[in-house]
This record gives C-alpha cells, sequence and structure tokens, in this order.
C-alpha cells in the first residue's frame, strides 16, 4: 500500500493525472506533457528561440512485459507538429542533416533497453523544436507517436494532441 501511495505522489509530482492514462484497454499508453528544462512538465508556452521540450510518459496496461529500446528521441518516435491553419510544419535542417548521417552510418545514438512491467511508467524527452520549424510566434498542435513493441504486435501508440503557444 506504501508504494501505491508513493507512487500516486510521484505522479502528481510529475503533474500526471490518472485520468490521463487513456482507455484500460489501450495496452500502452502514451501521454505527453510540455516542458520549458525537460526535466518537469510547465506551460505550453515558449519564447520565440527557446526549445520547446516535451516529456514522453509510456505507461504499460497490458498483463506482458514490454520490452524496447530508447536510441534516439527524432527517430524512436515521430511528430506530428501542425500550425494553427493546421498545416504541417516543416523539418528543420538540423533534422534533415541528422537523418542524412543516420543514413550513411556516422551519426551516434543512445541505447537504453527499457523493460516494462505492467503498469509500469516510463519516461523520455524530445526537443520537437530542434526536429521541427515551432519559431515563429503563433498556435502549434504537437501529437507524438511511436511504434508498438514487439510483445503487442504491429502498429503505433499515439499521444494526447497539445496545443502549444510560441510568443515574441
Amino acid at each position: 500500500m506504501r508504494l501505491v501511495a508513493i507512487f500516486a505522489g510521484l505522479l502528481t509530482i510529475a503533474g500526471v493525472s490518472s485520468s490521463l492514462w487513456g482507455e484500460p484497454q489501450s495496452a500502452l499508453v502514451l501521454q505527453i506533457a510540455p516542458s520549458q528544462n525537460a526535466i518537469q512538465p510547465g506551460s505550453a508556452t515558449w519564447k520565440t528561440g527557446a526549445p520547446v521540450f516535451f516529456i514522453l510518459t509510456m505507461k504499460n496496461n497490458s498483463q506482458h512485459v514490454l520490452h524496447f529500446a530508447l536510441t534516439n528521441p527524432a527517430f524512436n518516435y515521430r511528430a506530428k507538429v501542425l500550425d494553427s491553419h493546421g498545416k504541417p510544419v516543416p523539418e528543420t535542417e538540423n533534422f534533415r542533416k541528422f537523418r542524412e548521417a543516420l543514413e550513411s552510418g556516422l551519426s551516434s545514438t543512445r541505447n537504453i533497453l527499457v523493460v516494462l512491467k505492467p503498469h509500469e511508467t516510463c519516461q523520455d524527452t524530445i526537443e520537437v523544436s530542434y526536429l521541427y520549424d515551432v519559431v515563429k510566434p503563433g498556435e502549434y498542435t504537437v501529437q507524438i507517436e511511436r511504434d508498438m513493441p514487439p510483445e503487442l504486435g504491429l502498429g503505433v501508440v499515439k499521444s494526447n494532441v497539445v496545443k502549444i503557444t510560441v510568443v515574441e
């Protein structure tokens, strides 16, 4: 019981409510939260030129132990970033160069193996502004997805959609 209380307290500190975890039938849930520092959740507003981070929390709602790697957020996840008119935001030059380096075998990555037991969560971060051109003041919507771990078969898990604002 004490472990449950500690876990619930940690979720509260992290700003994650149990209502965010989707439907119980979702085997893996991906929840994103805006962050100014890639450490803790924060406001969904950034000044022009500031790095736009998201904290990604994955929860295993299945009865299986899940295994997946975290190598590079740019390739572990796919982002859908739309401007206020619903049009896709272009990729940055940094992202294009990074993808070319990876394809040529000259890219460095991390290599973290995640073992996620039933009902456990893990977190990762992604800097959306490094990958997508969210530099102009305005409103954007962001949704992140990743492939399902092999234990859950083919498919993707999509996050909640977050509306962000970039101001001067």
